[in-house]
């Protein structure tokens, strides 16, 4: 694992999809714990995105308003930021998640970037949570997000991991290895419900039985699982 505190250079770029205009993002505070009745009540926080689809209902609709059928014409590209890890291969599936003017981006291989896009001018990586997966040996190349927990980002990874770090300082909080079985692996963002991480094995496509944990956020142990997929 590691944790860098420079812009690494990729091939692929997250751009700022924000009007060059007159837009301007409003100010930001302190960050703040995320839990699961601010995600109960995203919709009176159209700024944030604090889960993979918005909110549990899984609208994924932001009522924000400055970007409107009058407007939508002006938009320009804003800024640019290059995501480290895209040159091994794999591509940006991932939903990026939103709190208090941060953004926590993962690539392919589960690594998590957080990137301060407070001006609205300049995006500027904070840190970057790489977990360490063997790209060569990996069979799936995608992870589709993270959820946050209070101070903490959780993803799990496509060799079987499940990783929890500091939003202050990318280390990493705990980590857990949740895939038992040869090829389990875990490219779903998390769902953060009532201080349990829920996510799903992800691995179907490569003959692996398919089951849907729940573990605890504070530590990463398992608490209940249930399989989809009936046993042979």
């Amino acid at each position: 694992m590691q944790v860098s505190q420079k812009l690494a250079v990729g091939a692929g770029a997250f751009a700022g999809a924000l009007l060059a205009t007159a837009l301007a993002l409003p100010a930001f505070g302190q960050e703040i714990g995320v839990s699961s009745t601010r995600i109960a009540n995203a919709d009176q926080e159209p700024a944030n995105w604090l889960t993979v689809h918005q909110n549990y209902q899984g609208h994924r609709y932001s009522r924000l308003t400055e970007i409107n059928r009058d407007t939508v014409g002006d938009l320009r590209l804003a800024f640019a930021v290059g995501i480290p890890g895209i040159a091994d291969g794999g591509q940006l599936q991932g939903t990026p998640l939103v709190d208090s003017g941060f953004m926590y981006v993962t690539n392919a291989w589960g690594s998590v970037i957080k990137i301060d896009v407070r001006d609205g001018k300049r995006g500027k990586i904070l840190w970057v949570m790489d977990p360490g997966v063997d790209v060569e040996v990996s069979a799936v190349h995608a992870n589709r997000g993270a959820t946050l927990w209070r101070d903490q980002v959780i993803v799990g990874t496509i060799d079987g991991r499940l990783i929890s770090t500091s939003r202050e300082t990318g280390e990493i909080t705990w980590e857990q290895k949740i895939g038992t079985l040869v090829g389990e692996a875990f490219s779903g963002a998390p769902l953060m419900v009532n201080d349990k991480i829920i996510i799903g094995q992800s691995a179907g496509d490569w003959g692996t039985r398919g089951w849907v944990g729940g573990y605890d956020a504070g530590t990463g142990d398992l608490v209940w699982k249930t399989h989809t997929i009936p046993a042979p």
